[in-house]
């Protein structure tokens, strides 16, 4: 692909990659760009600003061989947006805000994710902020409806014992491992009430929010508050709901794309062999770590619970939105999955492309091609281009190489290798011959005979789908393991049906033609200049009981390293980018530097500048944040428990070319126990606009009056010079969040800043 930023080659649109996707800009419009000082880095890869201290040694701290140990003794969490001197953020939307005139109020959902700036068509000092709202985290949310509602905040009672349940009190103690029956009429009619409201309320705050803003005589982003230009897409909405919306991108054309992602949390994942649902609904699930705290840590089946509750069938795609028209529609051609994001490839005369990832344990990188070229980059009629198209699944090989494979019907089947992965197993297509157990679907475990997840053998899976469509197991293809209605009778339906199913259950669908297992594929990001794909992995770790990676090609995945937190890779295709084969590398791994890693955890959304630098966010699991380890044991590095040495999460600027390329700067730190995510620059690159998901997530508020927890520990961590020896660090962490309130007792809200530097620097 030419340089998106070549002056010379006007008949493309110049590139800035922004967020999960990247944004159109006239060519004069990325000159003018170009002339300009980028804000955030020096031109070459330098970044201009020091970075940000970490409890860890990184290449970029200017640290040396043997000062690790005295420099890094004691470090201190804080509950704060940390970000280098000569920068400053103010507050564009947070939990619990409305925007809009009375009569047209929007409210602002929770856990904001990604987000996509959009210049507006027609006037240059406004635009569109699209974010997607992932999720709820039931402590700081649960807490922040008890702020602003009061008595009228959403309480669960059950009895202890009845219908089996052994409680479950949103005010108590009780509710630890309880299971709630959607069927009406197992509970009281109360109950039912209150368990329908609380679920309403969990999935309008999820879905996706649509800003209008403009900027103002000093340069900075704000909502227009009183605009009746914002829009609001809800996860409970009675049509068109989307939730589980993680990452995204923005298209040339103006529009935005979301990605449904951990939609499996809310309503049933499995489909039978016709593409019904295997259980149509899910029981609600109050699940706990810490006995202590009045709230749990997950709620899971809201979208079972409520008054017509949703089809899964309906959740795991790539939704596209138009800020402008409110249109929103489901692109089924891309698969059903947990999809993190999507990346396009938009060139006159040449085919759309989209590169996706499903971000669980064992899954796959996507692509997808259409079947028309594009005409005009910017005609929003392009969206019909995902309406006819083939869809690839990646197969890595170990040398480097890799091909696209084609979830179609005809593609043919290949033996299962469990081996193969880290954990030494795959889920498979679940088929059985027997007629009472024909449409039972679902997935099955194919494993090893020393894997912990306990399945069948590969020789049985295939004798099993043999039967089932009553031919040897070498001409079997996708086709043979899909149920055709007897009423699609004519050839043109059947081979419609069969690959429509393909795609409901496309994650199976692609282990069963030996498309290779990942780690956790999230962010997918086209370089600005010379085209290449940089994915991350966030997680190499194999933890079998959700899937395992292909230990050939996650070297990491299989053994006791701290690199088995995550890397960045690189696609290059050969040849069009519509082809089908493809050479890989690794860009840059995590872990420890005296283990081989960059001194960073668990990359997640990526996002380029306009010199091609990538910035990077991390995404270390609640739970494991700036926890208490030792070299010993379960939490040693490579174990299943995370060793939580890495501290919050961060924002790094990683330069991808110069003396300095693969070596990450950290730009900023987020509050206690959140996620940071969303990265994107506005169109003139000054502004950087970052969402704080889930602040407080394992705690809740800090310093709520009787939750008995103290404000703050001291934690001794084991960590390791950039030499390799090991020393204890007593670090200090915030129990709980108050931000952005910073107000002990005040429960913490996710929110959405812009990012500038301070005035006069």
């Amino acid at each position: 692909m030419a340089s998106p930023l070549h002056p010379d080659r006007r008949e493309l649109l110049a590139w800035l990659g922004a967020s999960a996707g990247w944004l159109a800009l006239s060519p004069s419009c990325a000159t003018h760009l170009r002339e300009k000082t980028f804000a955030f880095a020096a031109v070459g890869g330098e970044p201009s600003w020091t970075p940000l201290a970490l409890p860890v040694p990184i290449a970029s701290d200017g640290g040396s061989a043997g000062t690790d140990a005295a420099r890094l003794a004691r470090y201190a969490v804080r509950d704060e947006l940390l970000l280098p001197e000569g920068f400053e953020y103010e507050l564009l939307a947070t939990y619990g805000e409305s925007f809009g005139p009375e009569g047209h109020a929007v409210p602002f959902g929770y856990n904001n994710d990604f987000l996509g700036f959009l210049p507006s068509r027609t006037e240059p000092d406004e635009a569109f902020l699209v974010v997607n709202h992932e999720s709820v985290s039931p402590r700081p949310w649960l807490a922040a409806l008890r702020e602003s509602l009061g008595a009228a905040a959403p309480r669960i009672e059950v009895a202890r014992g009845a219908n089996g349940a052994v409680g479950a009190s949103l005010d108590g103690h009780s509710w630890l491992g309880t299971q709630l029956d959607p069927v009406v009429g197992a509970h009281s009619p109360e109950l039912i009430a209150r368990v329908r409201d609380l679920s309403q309320r969990a999935l309008d705050d999820m879905g996706i929010t649509v800003l209008h803003m403009r900027r103002d005589s000093q340069d900075w982003w704000r909502v227009v508050r009183d605009s009746t230009l914002h829009k609001r897409f809800s996860g409970g909405a009675p049509r068109h709901a989307t939730h589980s919306n993680c990452s995204g991108t923005v298209t040339p054309w103006g529009t935005a794309l979301s990605g449904e992602e951990n939609f499996q949390d809310y309503v049933p994942e499995f489909v039978d062999s016709a593409g019904e649902p295997s259980s149509p609904l899910m029981a609600l699930e109050f699940v706990g770590v810490d006995p202590r705290l009045p709230e749990p840590f997950e709620i899971n089946g809201f979208g079972s619970w409520l008054a017509a509750p949703q089809d899964g069938r309906d959740f795991g795609w790539v939704v596209h939105v138009d800020p402008h028209s409110g249109e929103l529609r489901k692109l089924r051609r891309l698969g059903r999955m947990r999809h993190e994001n999507v990346a396009l490839r938009v060139e006159v005369g040449k085919p759309l492309v989209a590169y996706t990832g499903d971000d669980r344990r064992g899954g796959h990188v996507w692509k997808f091609v259409s079947a028309r070229c594009v005409e005009r980059v910017d005609d929003p009629a392009n969206v019909e281009l995902f309406e006819d198209g083939t869809l690839y699944v990646a197969r890595f090989s170990a040398d480097g190489g890799g091909e696209w494979l084609p979830l179609v019907p005809e593609a043919p089947l290949a033996r299962p290798t469990p081996e193969t992965t880290a954990g030494g197993h795959l889920w498979l297509p679940s088929r059985s011959a027997l007629r009472s157990e024909r449409r039972r679907g679902g997935w099955v475990a194919v494993s090893t005979s020393d894997a912990r997840q306990r399945g069948i053998s590969a020789d049985e899976w295939c004798g099993r789908v043999s039967q089932f469509a009553l031919k040897p197991f070498e001409q079997m293809t996708l086709g043979d393991l899909v149920d055709v209605p007897s009423s699609l009778r004519d050839s043109e339906s059947s081979a419609r049906h069969r690959q429509d199913v393909l795609l409901l259950d496309a994650v199976v669908m692609a282990n069963a033609i030996g498309a290779t297992p990942c780690a956790r594929p999230e962010d997918m990001e086209l370089h600005p200049h010379d085209g290449s794909l940089f994915l991350s992995f966030s997680d190499f770790t194999a933890l079998s009981s959700e899937g395992s990676p292909d230990g050939r090609v996650f070297p990491h995945a299989r053994g006791g390293s701290s690199r088995r937190y995550g890397g960045i890779y690189r696609i290059e295709e050969v040849g069009e980018a519509a082809s089908t084969r493809f050479r890989w590398s690794a860009f840059c791994e995590s872990g420890e530097l005296a283990d081989g890693g960059h001194g960073f955890a668990n990359p997640d959304n990526l996002c380029f500048d306009p010199d091609g630098n990538l910035w990077v966010l991390t995404d270390i699991g609640s739970l494991a944040l700036n926890s208490a380890v030792t070299r010993e044991g379960d939490s040693a590095p490579g174990q299943d428990r995370f060793a939580g040495v890495f501290g919050s999460s961060a924002l790094f600027m990683i330069p991808t070319r110069g003396e300095r390329a693969g070596v990450p700067h950290c730009f900023a730190i987020g509050p206690v126990e959140c996620e940071l995510c969303g990265v994107t620059f506005s169109s003139d690159g000054q502004t950087l606009f970052l969402s704080v998901q889930h602040p407080g997530e394992v705690h809740g508020a800090r310093g709520r009056p009787g939750s008995g927890l103290p404000t703050e520990v001291e934690r001794r961590v084991r960590v390791a010079t950039r030499e390799g020896v090991l020393f204890e660090q007593l670090r200090s962490v915030p129990i709980g969040s108050n931000w952005p309130s910073g107000i002990l007792g005040r429960a913490p809200r996710p929110a959405v800043v812009a990012i500038r530097r301070s005035p006069g620097r």
